[in-house]
């Protein structure tokens, strides 16, 4: 009892120490304060929202994509394009992205993959 009460104090004095460290390291590595050259813009909001604009250009409309077309997707070959352009010929236009699921050779990884670039008008 009484080595304890000795003990004590060091590891609560360690506990806060590496606690200090550890939580120094997460705000070094989560934010990062870029230094600007005199004269330099802080653009980044700007980048941003033009890679935002360029993604939703880029979406791939299913119900109109050609096969080569398709074939810029992740994970979509000249074959899997091809069932899509035949199950879109077959059944009329898709109805939503998620039916991508009923083509043969489209799962849900394939899927998760290619659904953010892909759009149905």
């Amino acid at each position: 009892s009484g080595k304890a009460k000795k003990i004590a104090p060091f590891v609560i004095v360690a506990a806060a120490l590496i606690a200090g460290f550890a939580l120094d390291k997460l705000h070094e590595t989560r934010f990062t304060v870029e230094k600007l050259k005199p004269g330099e813009v802080n653009d980044y909001a700007l980048r941003q929202t033009e890679a935002t604009q360029r993604l939703g250009a880029e979406r791939i409309n299913i119900n109109t994509a050609t096969v080569v077309e398709l074939t810029e997707l992740d994970g979509i070959g000249e074959e899997l394009a091809r069932r899509i352009v035949e199950y879109r010929e077959q059944n009329g236009s898709f109805i939503n992205t998620d039916e991508l699921l009923k083509v043969e050779g489209i799962g849900d990884k394939t899927f998760e993959a290619i659904k953010e670039n892909v759009c149905t008008e």
